[in-house]
Parts: C-alpha cells; sequence; structure tokens
C-alpha cells in the first residue's frame, strides 16, 4: 500500500490546515510477466493438439469425399439403368394395354428418382467436404460440422484397449 498525504484547506483558505492521509492500494507497476517454460511447453503441446485435429479432420474429410464420390459414380449407373427399365415397361405396358403393368414402370421411375435424391445429397455433402478441405489448407478452418460418427464397433473398441 501506498500512503497518499493531501493537504486540504476546508474551504477558508486556510494554509495551516491540518493534512489528511489516505491508503490507496495502488501498487507500482509490475515487471511485464515472461513466459516461464513450463508455459512455453503447454502453449506449444496445445498448439500441437490444433494441428494434429486439422490433421486428422483432413484425413478423415479426403476419405469421406473418396467414399462419396465411389458412391456417386454407383448411384449414377444405377440411377440410368432403373430410370430406362421404368421407361421402357412403361412404354411397352401401355402398347400393349397391361394396365398393372404400367404400374410396374412408374415404381421403377419412382425407384429412380429415389436414387437421383441420394445421388444429390451425396453430391452437396461432398461439396461441403470440399470447402473445409480448402480451408484446412487456406487455414481458416473452424470445425463447426454436423456430421454425425458412427459408434466404432464393439471389436475397434476392444482392440484399441489392447495398444
Amino acid at each position: 500500500m501506498q500512503c497518499v498525504r493531501i493537504h486540504r484547506d476546508r474551504g477558508l483558505g486556510n494554509p495551516s490546515a491540518t493534512p489528511i492521509t489516505f491508503y490507496t492500494s495502488r501498487m507500482p507497476a509490475a515487471a511485464p510477466a515472461t513466459e516461464t517454460p513450463l508455459s512455453l511447453n503447454i502453449s506449444a503441446e496445445i498448439q500441437s493438439i490444433f494441428e494434429k485435429n486439422k490433421l486428422d479432420d483432413l484425413k478423415a474429410f479426403i476419405d469421406k469425399r473418396k467414399c462419396l464420390n465411389q458412391w456417386n459414380m454407383g448411384l449414377i449407373y444405377l440411377f440410368h439403368i432403373i430410370q430406362s427399365a421404368g421407361i421402357l415397361t412403361t412404354t411397352i405396358a401401355a402398347g400393349y394395354g397391361m394396365k398393372e403393368l404400367i404400374w410396374v414402370g412408374v415404381g421403377f421411375n419412382i425407384l429412380a428418382t429415389l436414387v437421383n435424391v441420394f445421388e444429390k445429397t451425396n453430391n452437396s455433402i461432398s461439396k461441403n467436404l470440399l470447402k473445409d478441405i480448402e480451408s484446412i489448407k487456406a487455414g481458416t478452418f473452424t470445425d463447426e460440422g454436423n456430421f454425425v460418427e458412427l459408434p466404432a464397433s464393439k471389436e475397434e473398441v476392444s482392440g484399441a484397449d489392447k495398444k
């Protein structure tokens, strides 16, 4: 604590006024904090964790994109096969007047549309993953994803415990 003396004249201009002493809690300015080796180690470890997390995210995103792209190729071919079967079935059934078979063709077309929806959904997920990959590369990645990871199987967990 520091002691501060103030002379107060009590409003009458009296130069022989009694000094009043105040105690303040002002501390002298502290020396700038220097980082200790322990705080440097902690900072380095935290940075290492963040870098490892970014690398793990990058690897996971690339793997997911690869998987989605492979599935999309299959879905595209499947869509065209089912759609062609539906059109062919509907056309033949209409030509021969088979009303029941027309509905089979319509069913094929509905199934083809459903496959197309899956393909479009995979494309949008793949585009979001590509944006995340690009932001990791640019150094602006913020983990705000809403992807839910499947829980690990019992075999994977027991294998991880043995390591």
